[in-house]
């Protein structure tokens, strides 16, 4: 006899990846911890699940970003206890169509609306506004969630829609609720760009964390 006997004669055979993926065979196999981690790490990139993909924490800069988006996923974005570091800014959102080297903002290129309490509402707009005026006191924390439908597909408007908390220059907690989308084109937009309306900094505090979720 020649050759290296992967398993002894009688034995069942080893489950292949398609096996262990549709998780359908009623018949005897053998598992590798290899080929249960493949299959795990496959069936969890199905449609409708969430998938990490970063958290850093906030730091004193005038932007923060999101760049290298995929076609074919949704995305999800966190915010968390962040603040301005000058009094009275309204948080912005604006996109990138070439993965961060520049991010669009010419009039009319963007649509939103918010509630906070009150309606608020451009319907041609430089950038869409994620917030009303935030307060700077020592100790303000927002966080606000925000969702992009399939942002790097060319063949619809991509749409934004948030939700969260804020903390206004009173200092009072608001609820903040809103939607926009990209009023430019249908270009497939690859980067985000938070900033500041005022053009300051955030302060130091709070985590950035992106989810993806694949569309099918």
């Amino acid at each position: 006899m020649t050759g290296i006997f992967n398993r002894r004669r009688g034995d069942p055979p080893r489950a292949t990846q398609a096996e262990a993926e549709a998780g359908t065979l009623t018949a005897l196999r053998q598992w590798s911890p290899k080929r249960i981690a493949e299959a795990i790490a496959a069936l969890g990139q199905t449609g409708g699940v969430l998938e990490f993909v970063s958290t850093e924490a906030i730091t004193a800069a005038a932007t923060l970003t999101v760049t290298g988006m995929e076609a074919g996923y949704d995305y999800v974005i966190t915010l968390e206890s962040f603040a301005p570091a000058s009094n009275a800014e309204t948080l912005w959102l604006r996109f990138s169509d070439d993965d961060g080297s520049s991010y669009e903002s010419g009039a009319g290129d963007y649509a939103w609306v918010i509630q906070a309490g009150s309606e608020s509402r451009d319907d041609s707009d430089t950038e869409i506004e994620l917030t009303q005026l935030l307060g700077s006191t020592a100790g303000n924390r927002s966080t606000i969630e925000l969702t992009l439908i399939n942002p790097n597909a060319s063949d619809e408007n991509t749409e934004a829609f948030w939700s969260g908390r804020f903390i206004d220059t009173t200092p009072n907690n608001r609820f903040v609720g809103g939607g926009g989308y990209f009023l430019q084109g249908t270009d497939a937009v690859s980067a985000i760009q938070f900033s500041w309306s005022g053009g300051g900094n955030f302060k130091a505090q709070g985590d950035m964390t992106v989810w993806r979720r694949k569309r099918s």
